[in-house]
Formats: structure tokens, C-alpha cells, sequence
């Protein structure tokens, strides 16, 4: 791996917390007023949702990523676990559906 590689990974992984943060100090910042807080309210009254759909998903994402890497393994999208989980989600968004669906076939 080049070092290229290692200082772009490295940056957006710094880039995406400060995006983290940021939006947890916007939404602080929105609790102040009684007026602008309809962000944060909805953050905490639809968490509990987002978490039960998320632990309901996920068993069955990673097992559809561990049998797509095993089965499809020689195409470049399944090559490995990673790449094959990132692949399920832009199937289930319908992101790259005909491309995916063409390289298989």
C-alpha cells in the first residue's frame, strides 16, 4: 500500500469526525432555542427506531456480505468482505444495481 493511499485514508477518517462533531455542536446548539430545537427532538425521538432497524438489519447484511465474498469472489466488487458489504448497501439503495447485476451475470 503507498503512502498516498495511507494519508488519504487517514484524512478522510478525520474529515468525517469533524462532521461528527460538528453536527453535535450544531445540535447543541439548537436545544438554546425552543424555536429551532424540531432537529435534535427528532434525533432523540427517532433513535430509538434507527437502532432497532439497525441491530435488525445488520445479521443479515453481513451474512449476505460473508456468502456474496464466497460466492462471488471473482468479481472485483466481491473480492473481499468489505468491498462485498459496501456492495449490498449500494444494492439495497439501488445505487449501482445495473452495473453490479451485469458484472455477475
Amino acid at each position: 500500500m503507498s503512502s498516498e493511499n495511507t494519508e488519504l485514508q487517514s484524512s478522510t477518517l478525520l474529515f468525517g469526525f469533524a462532521v461528527l462533531l460538528a453536527w453535535v455542536s450544531l445540535n447543541l446548539y439548537l436545544n438554546y432555542t425552543e424555536k429551532y430545537a424540531y432537529l435534535p427532538n427528532t434525533i432523540i425521538g427517532s433513535s430509538s427506531a434507527v437502532f432497532n432497524g439497525f441491530v435488525g438489519i445488520m445479521p443479515v447484511m453481513i451474512g449476505c456480505a460473508f456468502y456474496s465474498s464466497t460466492m462471488l469472489y471473482m468479481q472485483f466488487r466481491f473480492k473481499d468482505f468489505w468491498n462485498s458489504l459496501m456492495t449490498m448497501f449500494y444494492i439495497m439503495n439501488g445505487d449501482t444495481m445495473f452495473d453490479t447485476m451485469t458484472g455477475i451475470n
